[in-house]
């Protein structure tokens, strides 16, 4: 281990190897694709899609190689500002040292892997950005604390504004070449389409990667997040007008374990029925353990399944054309049944008598004012953390508060309530969740 800083460099390339015909494409038809984790070759065809089978044909054209691959797909429905991926500029695939971080200078393998992105009938309205040029960069020493990304990204972004470097944006329906060691790219935002009156575009993503120790897990995604910058609150400070408690323990949840969490559909708005014939295992076994009076046919459920990282910060699942309440904000008189599993997240109860010096504070920016947990301190925060494993019953009006991760590791939410006549009900799988950061360019 070096107890001195050393040089990274780069020459960042990457190749176009030419347009794939996919045919006639809308959002539809991307949403029959399954999306797939870190798949191998015969797991890929005979799950993805036809999407994903025309992409790996034309792979397959230019590679021999189709023993060792590992493929990912997924796809996201993006509105104009948010990102299918943690902004910043990175490589793909490199092994990480004991300290957790990227080994620049010793790594186990060298992967390469061909990208493809697919767009709805408005376009992907998010295109990756690859840097073409020479880079250099200071590493410190191993244990220093420093991360690297956040170097990298800083290095990027100097050496692009010196001109030492510069970036293409590729286009969508072509197959493009890069190498772990060899291609600095990153995620960009969606942009806003006037022609688009859906306000939100759907994008297929595509990688399959040779030359790679990761292993096959082949699994089925059923989640994706989606990131956009941390909204805060511009109308000055909160001030509590009121704080009632306005919750209560009704038992315990069955437990679940990663593997389980990372197959859960997630539901949005569906009665009890379409969870137990849709629903994974754990939702399914949740409903078999509902407290007593919540086992009705007028028993909605919204369930969320998302992986964070230290300082991620999540909302429920997001689907454009339903409007679900940011934070979980219980904004009926109604009660609403609430659990969680998984200990990375905090999530606390809040009433919603508070306010701002500019008025009332609205309920999506309830989680992500930067002195939430600072009032919470002042107000009992301890008493108001809702622990993982337990069902609570929570009186309308109030509001959920989740704070931003304190651990990595795999989350599950659920909230329940009960439908009133007038109200539609999804009956949806849905598949995103979005993470709100607080600084979307400091690297992972």
């Amino acid at each position: 281990m070096s107890s001195e800083s050393r040089v990274f460099e780069i020459n960042s390339q990457f190749e176009d190897d030419g347009a794939i015909d996919f045919g006639e494409v809308d959002a539809e038809r991307i949403g029959r694709e399954n999306m797939l984790f870190s798949a191998d070759e015969r797991f890929a065809f005979e799950h993805g899609g036809d999407l994903t089978n025309k992409w790996l044909d034309a792979v397959y054209e230019n590679w021999e190689e189709r023993e060792k691959v590992i493929i990912d797909t997924r796809y996201h429905d993006l509105k104009p500002g948010w990102f299918p991926a943690i902004p910043g500029w990175h490589l793909d695939d490199i092994p990480r040292g004991k300290d957790g971080q990227p080994d620049f200078f010793n790594p186990a393998y060298r992967a390469q892997h061909y990208l493809t992105l697919i767009g709805d009938e408005d376009g992907a309205a998010s295109r990756t950005r690859f840097a073409q040029g020479k880079l250099k960069m200071e590493v410190p020493p191993a244990g220093s604390g420093a991360v690297l990304y956040e170097l990298l990204n800083q290095a990027a972004e100097r050496a692009l504004t010196r001109g030492d470097m510069v970036h293409a944006t590729v286009a969508q329906n072509r197959l493009y070449f890069f190498e772990s060691f060899a291609s600095l790219h990153e995620a960009q935002a969606a942009y806003p389409n006037p022609d688009n009156q859906r306000g939100w575009s759907r994008r297929w993503f595509g990688r399959i990667s040779k030359d790679t120790e990761r292993q096959a897990l082949n699994v089925i995604r059923t989640t994706v997040n989606a990131y956009m910058r941390r909204p805060e609150l511009q109308q000055g400070e909160v001030e509590m007008a009121g704080f009632a408690r306005g919750f209560r323990e009704l038992g315990v949840v069955p437990g679940a374990t990663t593997p389980e969490l990372m197959k859960e559909p997630m539901m949005l708005e569906a009665p009890l029925g379409f969870v137990q014939e849709h629903g994974g295992e754990v939702s399914r076994r949740l409903v078999n353990h509902l407290p007593d009076g919540w086992k009705s046919d007028d028993v909605v459920m919204t369930t969320g399944v998302y992986m964070v990282m230290p300082g991620w910060d999540t909302v429920l699942p997001v689907d454009p054309d339903f409007s679900v309440h940011t934070k979980m904000s219980a904004d009926y008189d109604d009660d609403y049944l609430f659990c969680q599993l998984g200990d990375a997240v905090d999530v606390a109860y809040l009433d919603a008598n508070f306010e701002t010096n500019g008025g009332r504070l609205p309920a999506s920016f309830a989680g992500h004012n930067p002195g939430m947990s600072k009032l919470l301190q002042g107000h009992g925060e301890a008493d108001r953390r809702l622990q993982p494993g337990k069902f609570y019953q929570i009186n309308g009006g109030g509001h959920l508060v989740s704070m931003p991760a304190k651990k990595s590791g795999w989350q599950y939410v659920a909230m329940l309530k009960r439908r009133r006549n007038s109200e539609r009900v999804a009956e949806q799988i849905h598949s995103q969740v979005v993470i709100h950061l607080r600084d979307l360019y400091k690297g992972w």
